[in-house]
């Protein structure tokens, strides 16, 4: 079943422009705050959250959003993938070390996933996949896209959803909103949470 949400439409338009602004500069200021700010940016729900001080950019949005994505995304139960290693680290996994990359880099300097440490890991096409937690994949990148347990994907080309893409970026009305494919997730082994599903502007379960 697809569902699409513009309940906060209203919300939305409503927005003032502190929506994308965030308190502080150091990059672990920016993570505490960081799911406020998503938040804030998806229907302005939290507005005192955020006051004015230093822009945004929509890449340090973006890595904002990816950041995220892996704190309220975990494995199933019943996954015992990692359960015996357990890794010291959660691996973000790009093909292009662009202006994003380097926007992730420095607002996750120093933050962690859980208990485990940010790692950045550039990828070359398929090779390598299977040691990612995160794969983020621009447009027209990887156009089938694997089936790896415990790996969850995060594109914003169009119809990435449909792909078997797990959470698709997106802009509505000028804002960064995102999509959800729970059943994609779900044949990886991985659990979203409710606070995520309940923000997504578009929600795909069949």
């Amino acid at each position: 079943m697809q569902v699409q949400r513009d309940r906060l439409t209203t919300a939305e338009d409503s927005c003032q422009p502190a929506c994308w602004r965030w308190s502080g500069e150091s990059s672990v200021e920016l993570m505490i705050a960081g799911f406020a700010i998503l938040l804030c940016l998806l229907g302005c729900l939290f507005p005192a959250a955020a006051p004015a001080a230093t822009q945004a950019s929509e890449e340090e949005v973006k890595a904002a959003f990816l950041f995220n994505f892996a704190r309220y995304s975990q494995a199933a139960p019943h996954d015992k993938r990692r359960e015996s290693t357990k890794p010291q680290h959660y691996n973000f996994c790009f093909q292009r070390h662009d202006s994003l990359v380097r926007s992730f880099a420095r607002v996750t300097e120093g933050a962690r996933v859980g208990s485990r440490t940010v790692v950045i890991t550039r990828i070359d096409r398929l090779a390598g996949l299977s040691n990612c937690d995160l794969l983020y994949l621009r447009d027209g990148e990887l156009a089938d896209l694997p089936a790896i347990p415990g790996l969850l994907t995060v594109g914003d080309g169009p119809g990435f959803l449909q792909r078997g893409g797990m959470i698709e970026l997106r802009r509505e009305s000028g804002r960064l909103r995102f999509g959800i494919n729970r059943k994609a997730a779900q044949a990886a082994g991985l659990m979203i949470s409710a606070q995520l599903l309940e923000l997504a502007a578009e929600l795909v379960d069949e």
